[in-house]
C-alpha cells in the first residue's frame, strides 16, 4: 500500500510544488536584478520592468486575463498607434505589436503552463481540423526557406501574420467553459462596441457641419492624413461617403470591427437571460450596422447586409429572411438619411463596385497568383506588413485577395489547405447550428457561422483575416462555435426559452 501511495503522489503533488518553487526562484532572481539596476542608477528602468513583470505575472497565473485584455485592447489599439506615430524606438516595441507582447504571448505562455500543471484541458477538434492546421503551419514555416523570400525578417513577419493568432481557436474553447462564461464574453464585447461606434457616428455627423478635413485634423492632428488615407471620400447620389477611422488606425479596421461586432450583438439579443441585456444587444446591433455604413468603407454595403441576412436565415429559416428584409432596409435607410445619399444611386454604385471586385480582385488576383507562382514565392512575399522589410519595397507585389496571397506565398498546396480549413470550419458550423437544441445557443451559432461564411467570401476581395482586429475575432469566434455543442449538453441556470420580446 505504501508503494501504491508513493507511486500516486508524484503525479498529483510534484507539479504544484514544482510550480511554487519555480515561482520563488523567479521572484528571487527578479529582486536581485531590480536591486542591481537601482544600484547602477537605472531606477526608472527598474520601475518600468517591475510594473511590466507584475502585469505579466497576473496573466501567467490566470491566462484568461490575457485573452480578455486582448479583446478589451483591440477597439482602442489604433489610438495608441496613432498617438505614438512615427515610432522611433526599438522595432519590437512598435505600438502596432503592443497587443502581441502585452497580451497574446503571456496568454499563450500561461495557457501552456496551465496545461503542464493539468489545470486546463483542451477540446478535441477531431482529425481533419487538426491535420489541416498542422499541415498549414508546417507549410508556412517551410516556405520561409523559399529562395523567393528576400530576407529572414520578411519571412518572420509573414509567419507571424499567418500563424500567431491560430492558437486563439484552442484558447477560446477553454475560455468559454460554461454558459455563464459565454454570456459574460458577449456582454463584454457588446459593452466595448458602444464606444468606437459612437465615436465614428459622431465624427461623421460633425464632419457634415464642420468640414471633413477640418474635423479629422482637429481630432487626429498630424496623423489625420494617415488615418483617413489621404482624406479620401466618395460622392454618391448627392451625399458623401467619408473615411472615418474612429478609434482605429484607418477606416478598414473600423469597418472590420463593426462587421465583427454584429455577431455578439445579435447573440446577446437572442440568448441573454436578462431582458435589459437583450434590449441592449438589439439596439447595439442597429448601431453597429449604421456605424459600419458610415465608416466610408464601400464594402460595408455588401457585407453588412450579407452577415445580417445569413444570420437571420440560419437562425430562423425562411421566416428569418423575411424578417431580416425590413430590418436591414431600415438600418440602411437610417445610414442614408444621415449621409444624405440617394438609395438608387447607392445601389448602382455598389453594383458597379461588386462587379469590379469580382472581375479584377477575386478572379484577376487569383489568376495572377496561380500563373506567376504555382509553387509559391515564399512566406512573407505578399504580406502587407513584410513589405517594410524588403530592401527594395518597389518589388513588393500587391494582390488584394487573401486567397491570391495564399497562392502567391504558399503555392497551390497552401491555397488548397486554406480552402480546406475554411470549408471544414463552415461545414462543422452548419452541423453545430443544425443540432443545437437550445434556442439561444442556436441563435449564437447562426451569427458565428454567418460571420465565418462572410469572411470566407470577403477573402476573395481583401485581407481582412490578416488585419487587426479580424485576425483575432476570426479565431475567437471559430473557437466559440466549436464549443457550443458542449454547452448545449450541459443545461444550466442561464438557459432560457426566448420570449416574444426577443423574437
Amino acid at each position: 500500500m505504501l508503494e501504491s501511495r508513493a507511486g500516486d503522489f508524484p503525479v498529483l503533488g510534484y507539479r504544484p510544488r514544482l510550480a511554487s518553487r519555480g515561482l520563488l526562484v523567479a521572484v528571487a532572481l527578479v529582486t536581485v536584478t531590480i536591486g542591481f539596476l537601482i544600484l547602477r542608477g537605472h531606477g526608472l528602468v527598474a520601475s518600468g520592468g517591475f510594473v511590466l513583470l507584475v502585469f505579466y505575472l497576473g496573466i501567467l497565473v490566470r491566462w484568461q486575463r490575457g485573452v480578455y485584455g486582448l479583446l478589451g485592447y483591440l477597439p482602442f489599439a489604433g489610438v495608441v498607434t496613432l498617438a505614438l506615430y512615427p515610432w522611433e524606438g526599438p522595432a519590437v516595441f512598435n505600438p502596432v505589436l503592443s497587443k502581441d507582447w502585452l497580451f497574446v504571448v503571456p496568454a499563450y505562455l500561461g495557457f501552456l503552463a496551465a496545461m503542464v500543471l493539468r489545470r486546463e484541458r483542451t477540446l478535441s477538434f477531431g482529425g481533419l481540423p487538426s491535420v489541416l492546421l498542422l499541415a498549414f503551419s508546417v507549410l508556412v514555416l517551410a516556405q520561409m526557406a523559399n529562395p523567393g523570400v528576400p530576407n529572414l525578417l520578411s519571412g518572420l513577419i509573414g509567419a507571424k501574420v499567418w500563424l500567431l493568432y491560430l492558437p486563439l481557436y484552442v484558447l477560446t474553447t477553454a475560455l468559454v467553459a460554461s454558459r455563464r462564461d459565454l454570456v459574460f464574453l458577449l456582454r463584454f464585447l457588446v459593452m466595448l462596441t458602444a464606444i468606437p461606434c459612437a465615436v465614428g457616428i459622431v465624427e461623421y455627423v460633425l464632419a457634415q457641419f464642420l468640414g471633413y478635413r477640418e474635423l479629422m485634423e482637429s481630432v487626429y492632428g498630424d496623423v489625420a492624413m494617415l488615418a483617413t488615407q489621404g482624406f479620401v471620400y466618395f460622392e454618391v447620389g448627392g451625399g458623401l461617403l467619408l473615411r472615418i477611422p474612429s478609434t482605429f488606425s484607418f477606416v478598414t479596421q473600423f469597418f472590420a470591427y463593426t462587421l465583427a461586432m454584429l455577431v455578439p450583438c445579435y447573440a446577446l439579443w437572442r440568448m441573454d437571460p436578462s431582458p435589459r441585456w437583450r434590449r441592449l444587444g438589439k439596439w447595439m446591433l442597429g448601431v453597429a450596422a449604421v456605424a459600419s455604413f458610415l465608416s466610408g468603407a464601400r464594402a460595408a454595403f455588401l457585407f453588412v447586409p450579407m452577415v445580417l441576412a445569413l444570420t437571420y436565415a440560419l437562425d430562423r429559416g425562411f421566416s428569418g429572411v423575411v424578417r431580416a428584409g425590413p430590418y436591414v432596409a431600415g438600418v440602411v435607410l437610417g445610414a442614408l438619411a444621415i449621409s444624405r445619399i440617394a438609395a438608387l444611386d447607392l445601389f448602382q454604385h455598389v453594383s458597379e463596385l461588386f462587379g469590379g471586385y469580382a472581375r479584377d480582385t477575386a478572379y484577376g488576383g487569383l489568376a495572377q497568383a496561380l500563373a506567376s507562382a504555382p509553387l509559391g514565392m515564399g512566406t512573407g512575399t505578399n504580406t502587407g506588413a513584410a513589405r517594410y522589410a524588403f530592401s527594395d519595397p518597389s518589388k513588393f507585389v500587391v494582390l488584394e485577395n487573401y486567397y491570391a496571397k495564399a497562392a502567391y506565398e504558399l503555392g497551390i498546396p497552401g491555397l488548397l489547405i486554406i480552402w480546406g480549413l475554411f470549408g471544414v470550419l463552415i461545414w462543422r458550423g452548419f452541423q453545430v447550428c443544425r443540432r443545437l437544441r437550445d434556442p439561444g445557443l442556436h441563435a449564437c451559432s447562426a451569427a458565428l457561422l454567418a460571420f465565418l461564411i462572410t469572411m470566407a467570401l470577403n477573402s476573395f476581395k481583401g485581407w481582412l483575416v490578416d488585419l487587426d482586429p479580424i485576425n483575432v475575432y476570426f479565431w475567437v469566434f471559430s473557437g466559440v462555435l466549436a464549443k457550443l455543442p458542449f454547452l448545449d449538453s450541459r443545461p444550466g441556470e442561464l438557459s432560457r426559452t426566448p420570449t416574444e420580446e426577443s423574437q
